[in-house]
């Protein structure tokens, strides 16, 4: 195993404990505002192809991560910009929890997680809640790198 292993294990395992320690606060979050439903579904506004080669999913993931993590102020419109970009991000996201195993794969469904929280509180113009969820997708993006 080399060192590379070793502290990305370890930022992953950080990583999960604190998505954890956010899954309780937010569970919590959710009882005081019944207007966030995790039933909500998201409405498909676009449909895009699949992607199948880890060079355009590691292109369109760097390209949407980027966009969305460089928002600065979360107007209406970029709540809609956010909303839109995630369709392509959600592509790139699949393929590495297809194409991945075991950590990677781990961090790619984490963040997959993420991407749709993002997805759904752009679409419903949550901005405080996109902007946590944005801050947790930032932390992942680092550790996973462009994959």
């Amino acid at each position: 195993m080399t060192i590379k292993h070793i502290v990305s294990s370890a930022y992953l395992i950080a990583i999960s404990c604190m998505l954890s320690a956010c899954s309780d606060q937010h569970s919590d979050h959710i009882d005081e505002h019944s207007a966030h439903d995790h039933n909500e579904k998201p409405i498909q506004h676009l449909k895009l192809e699949d992607i199948y080669s880890l060079e355009k999913a590691s292109a369109v993931f760097a390209k949407e991560v980027d966009f969305i993590i460089g928002k600065e102020e979360l107007t209406a419109g970029t709540l809609h910009e956010i909303h839109m970009s995630t369709y392509s991000l959600e592509k790139a996201v699949a393929y590495f929890v297809e194409n991945s195993e075991a950590e990677e794969q781990d961090l790619a469904k984490q963040i997959a997680v993420i991407v749709e929280e993002i997805h759904l509180a752009s679409e419903n113009n949550r901005s405080e809640d996109t902007r946590s969820y944005i801050d947790q997708l930032e932390k992942l993006a680092q550790i996973a790198g462009s994959f």
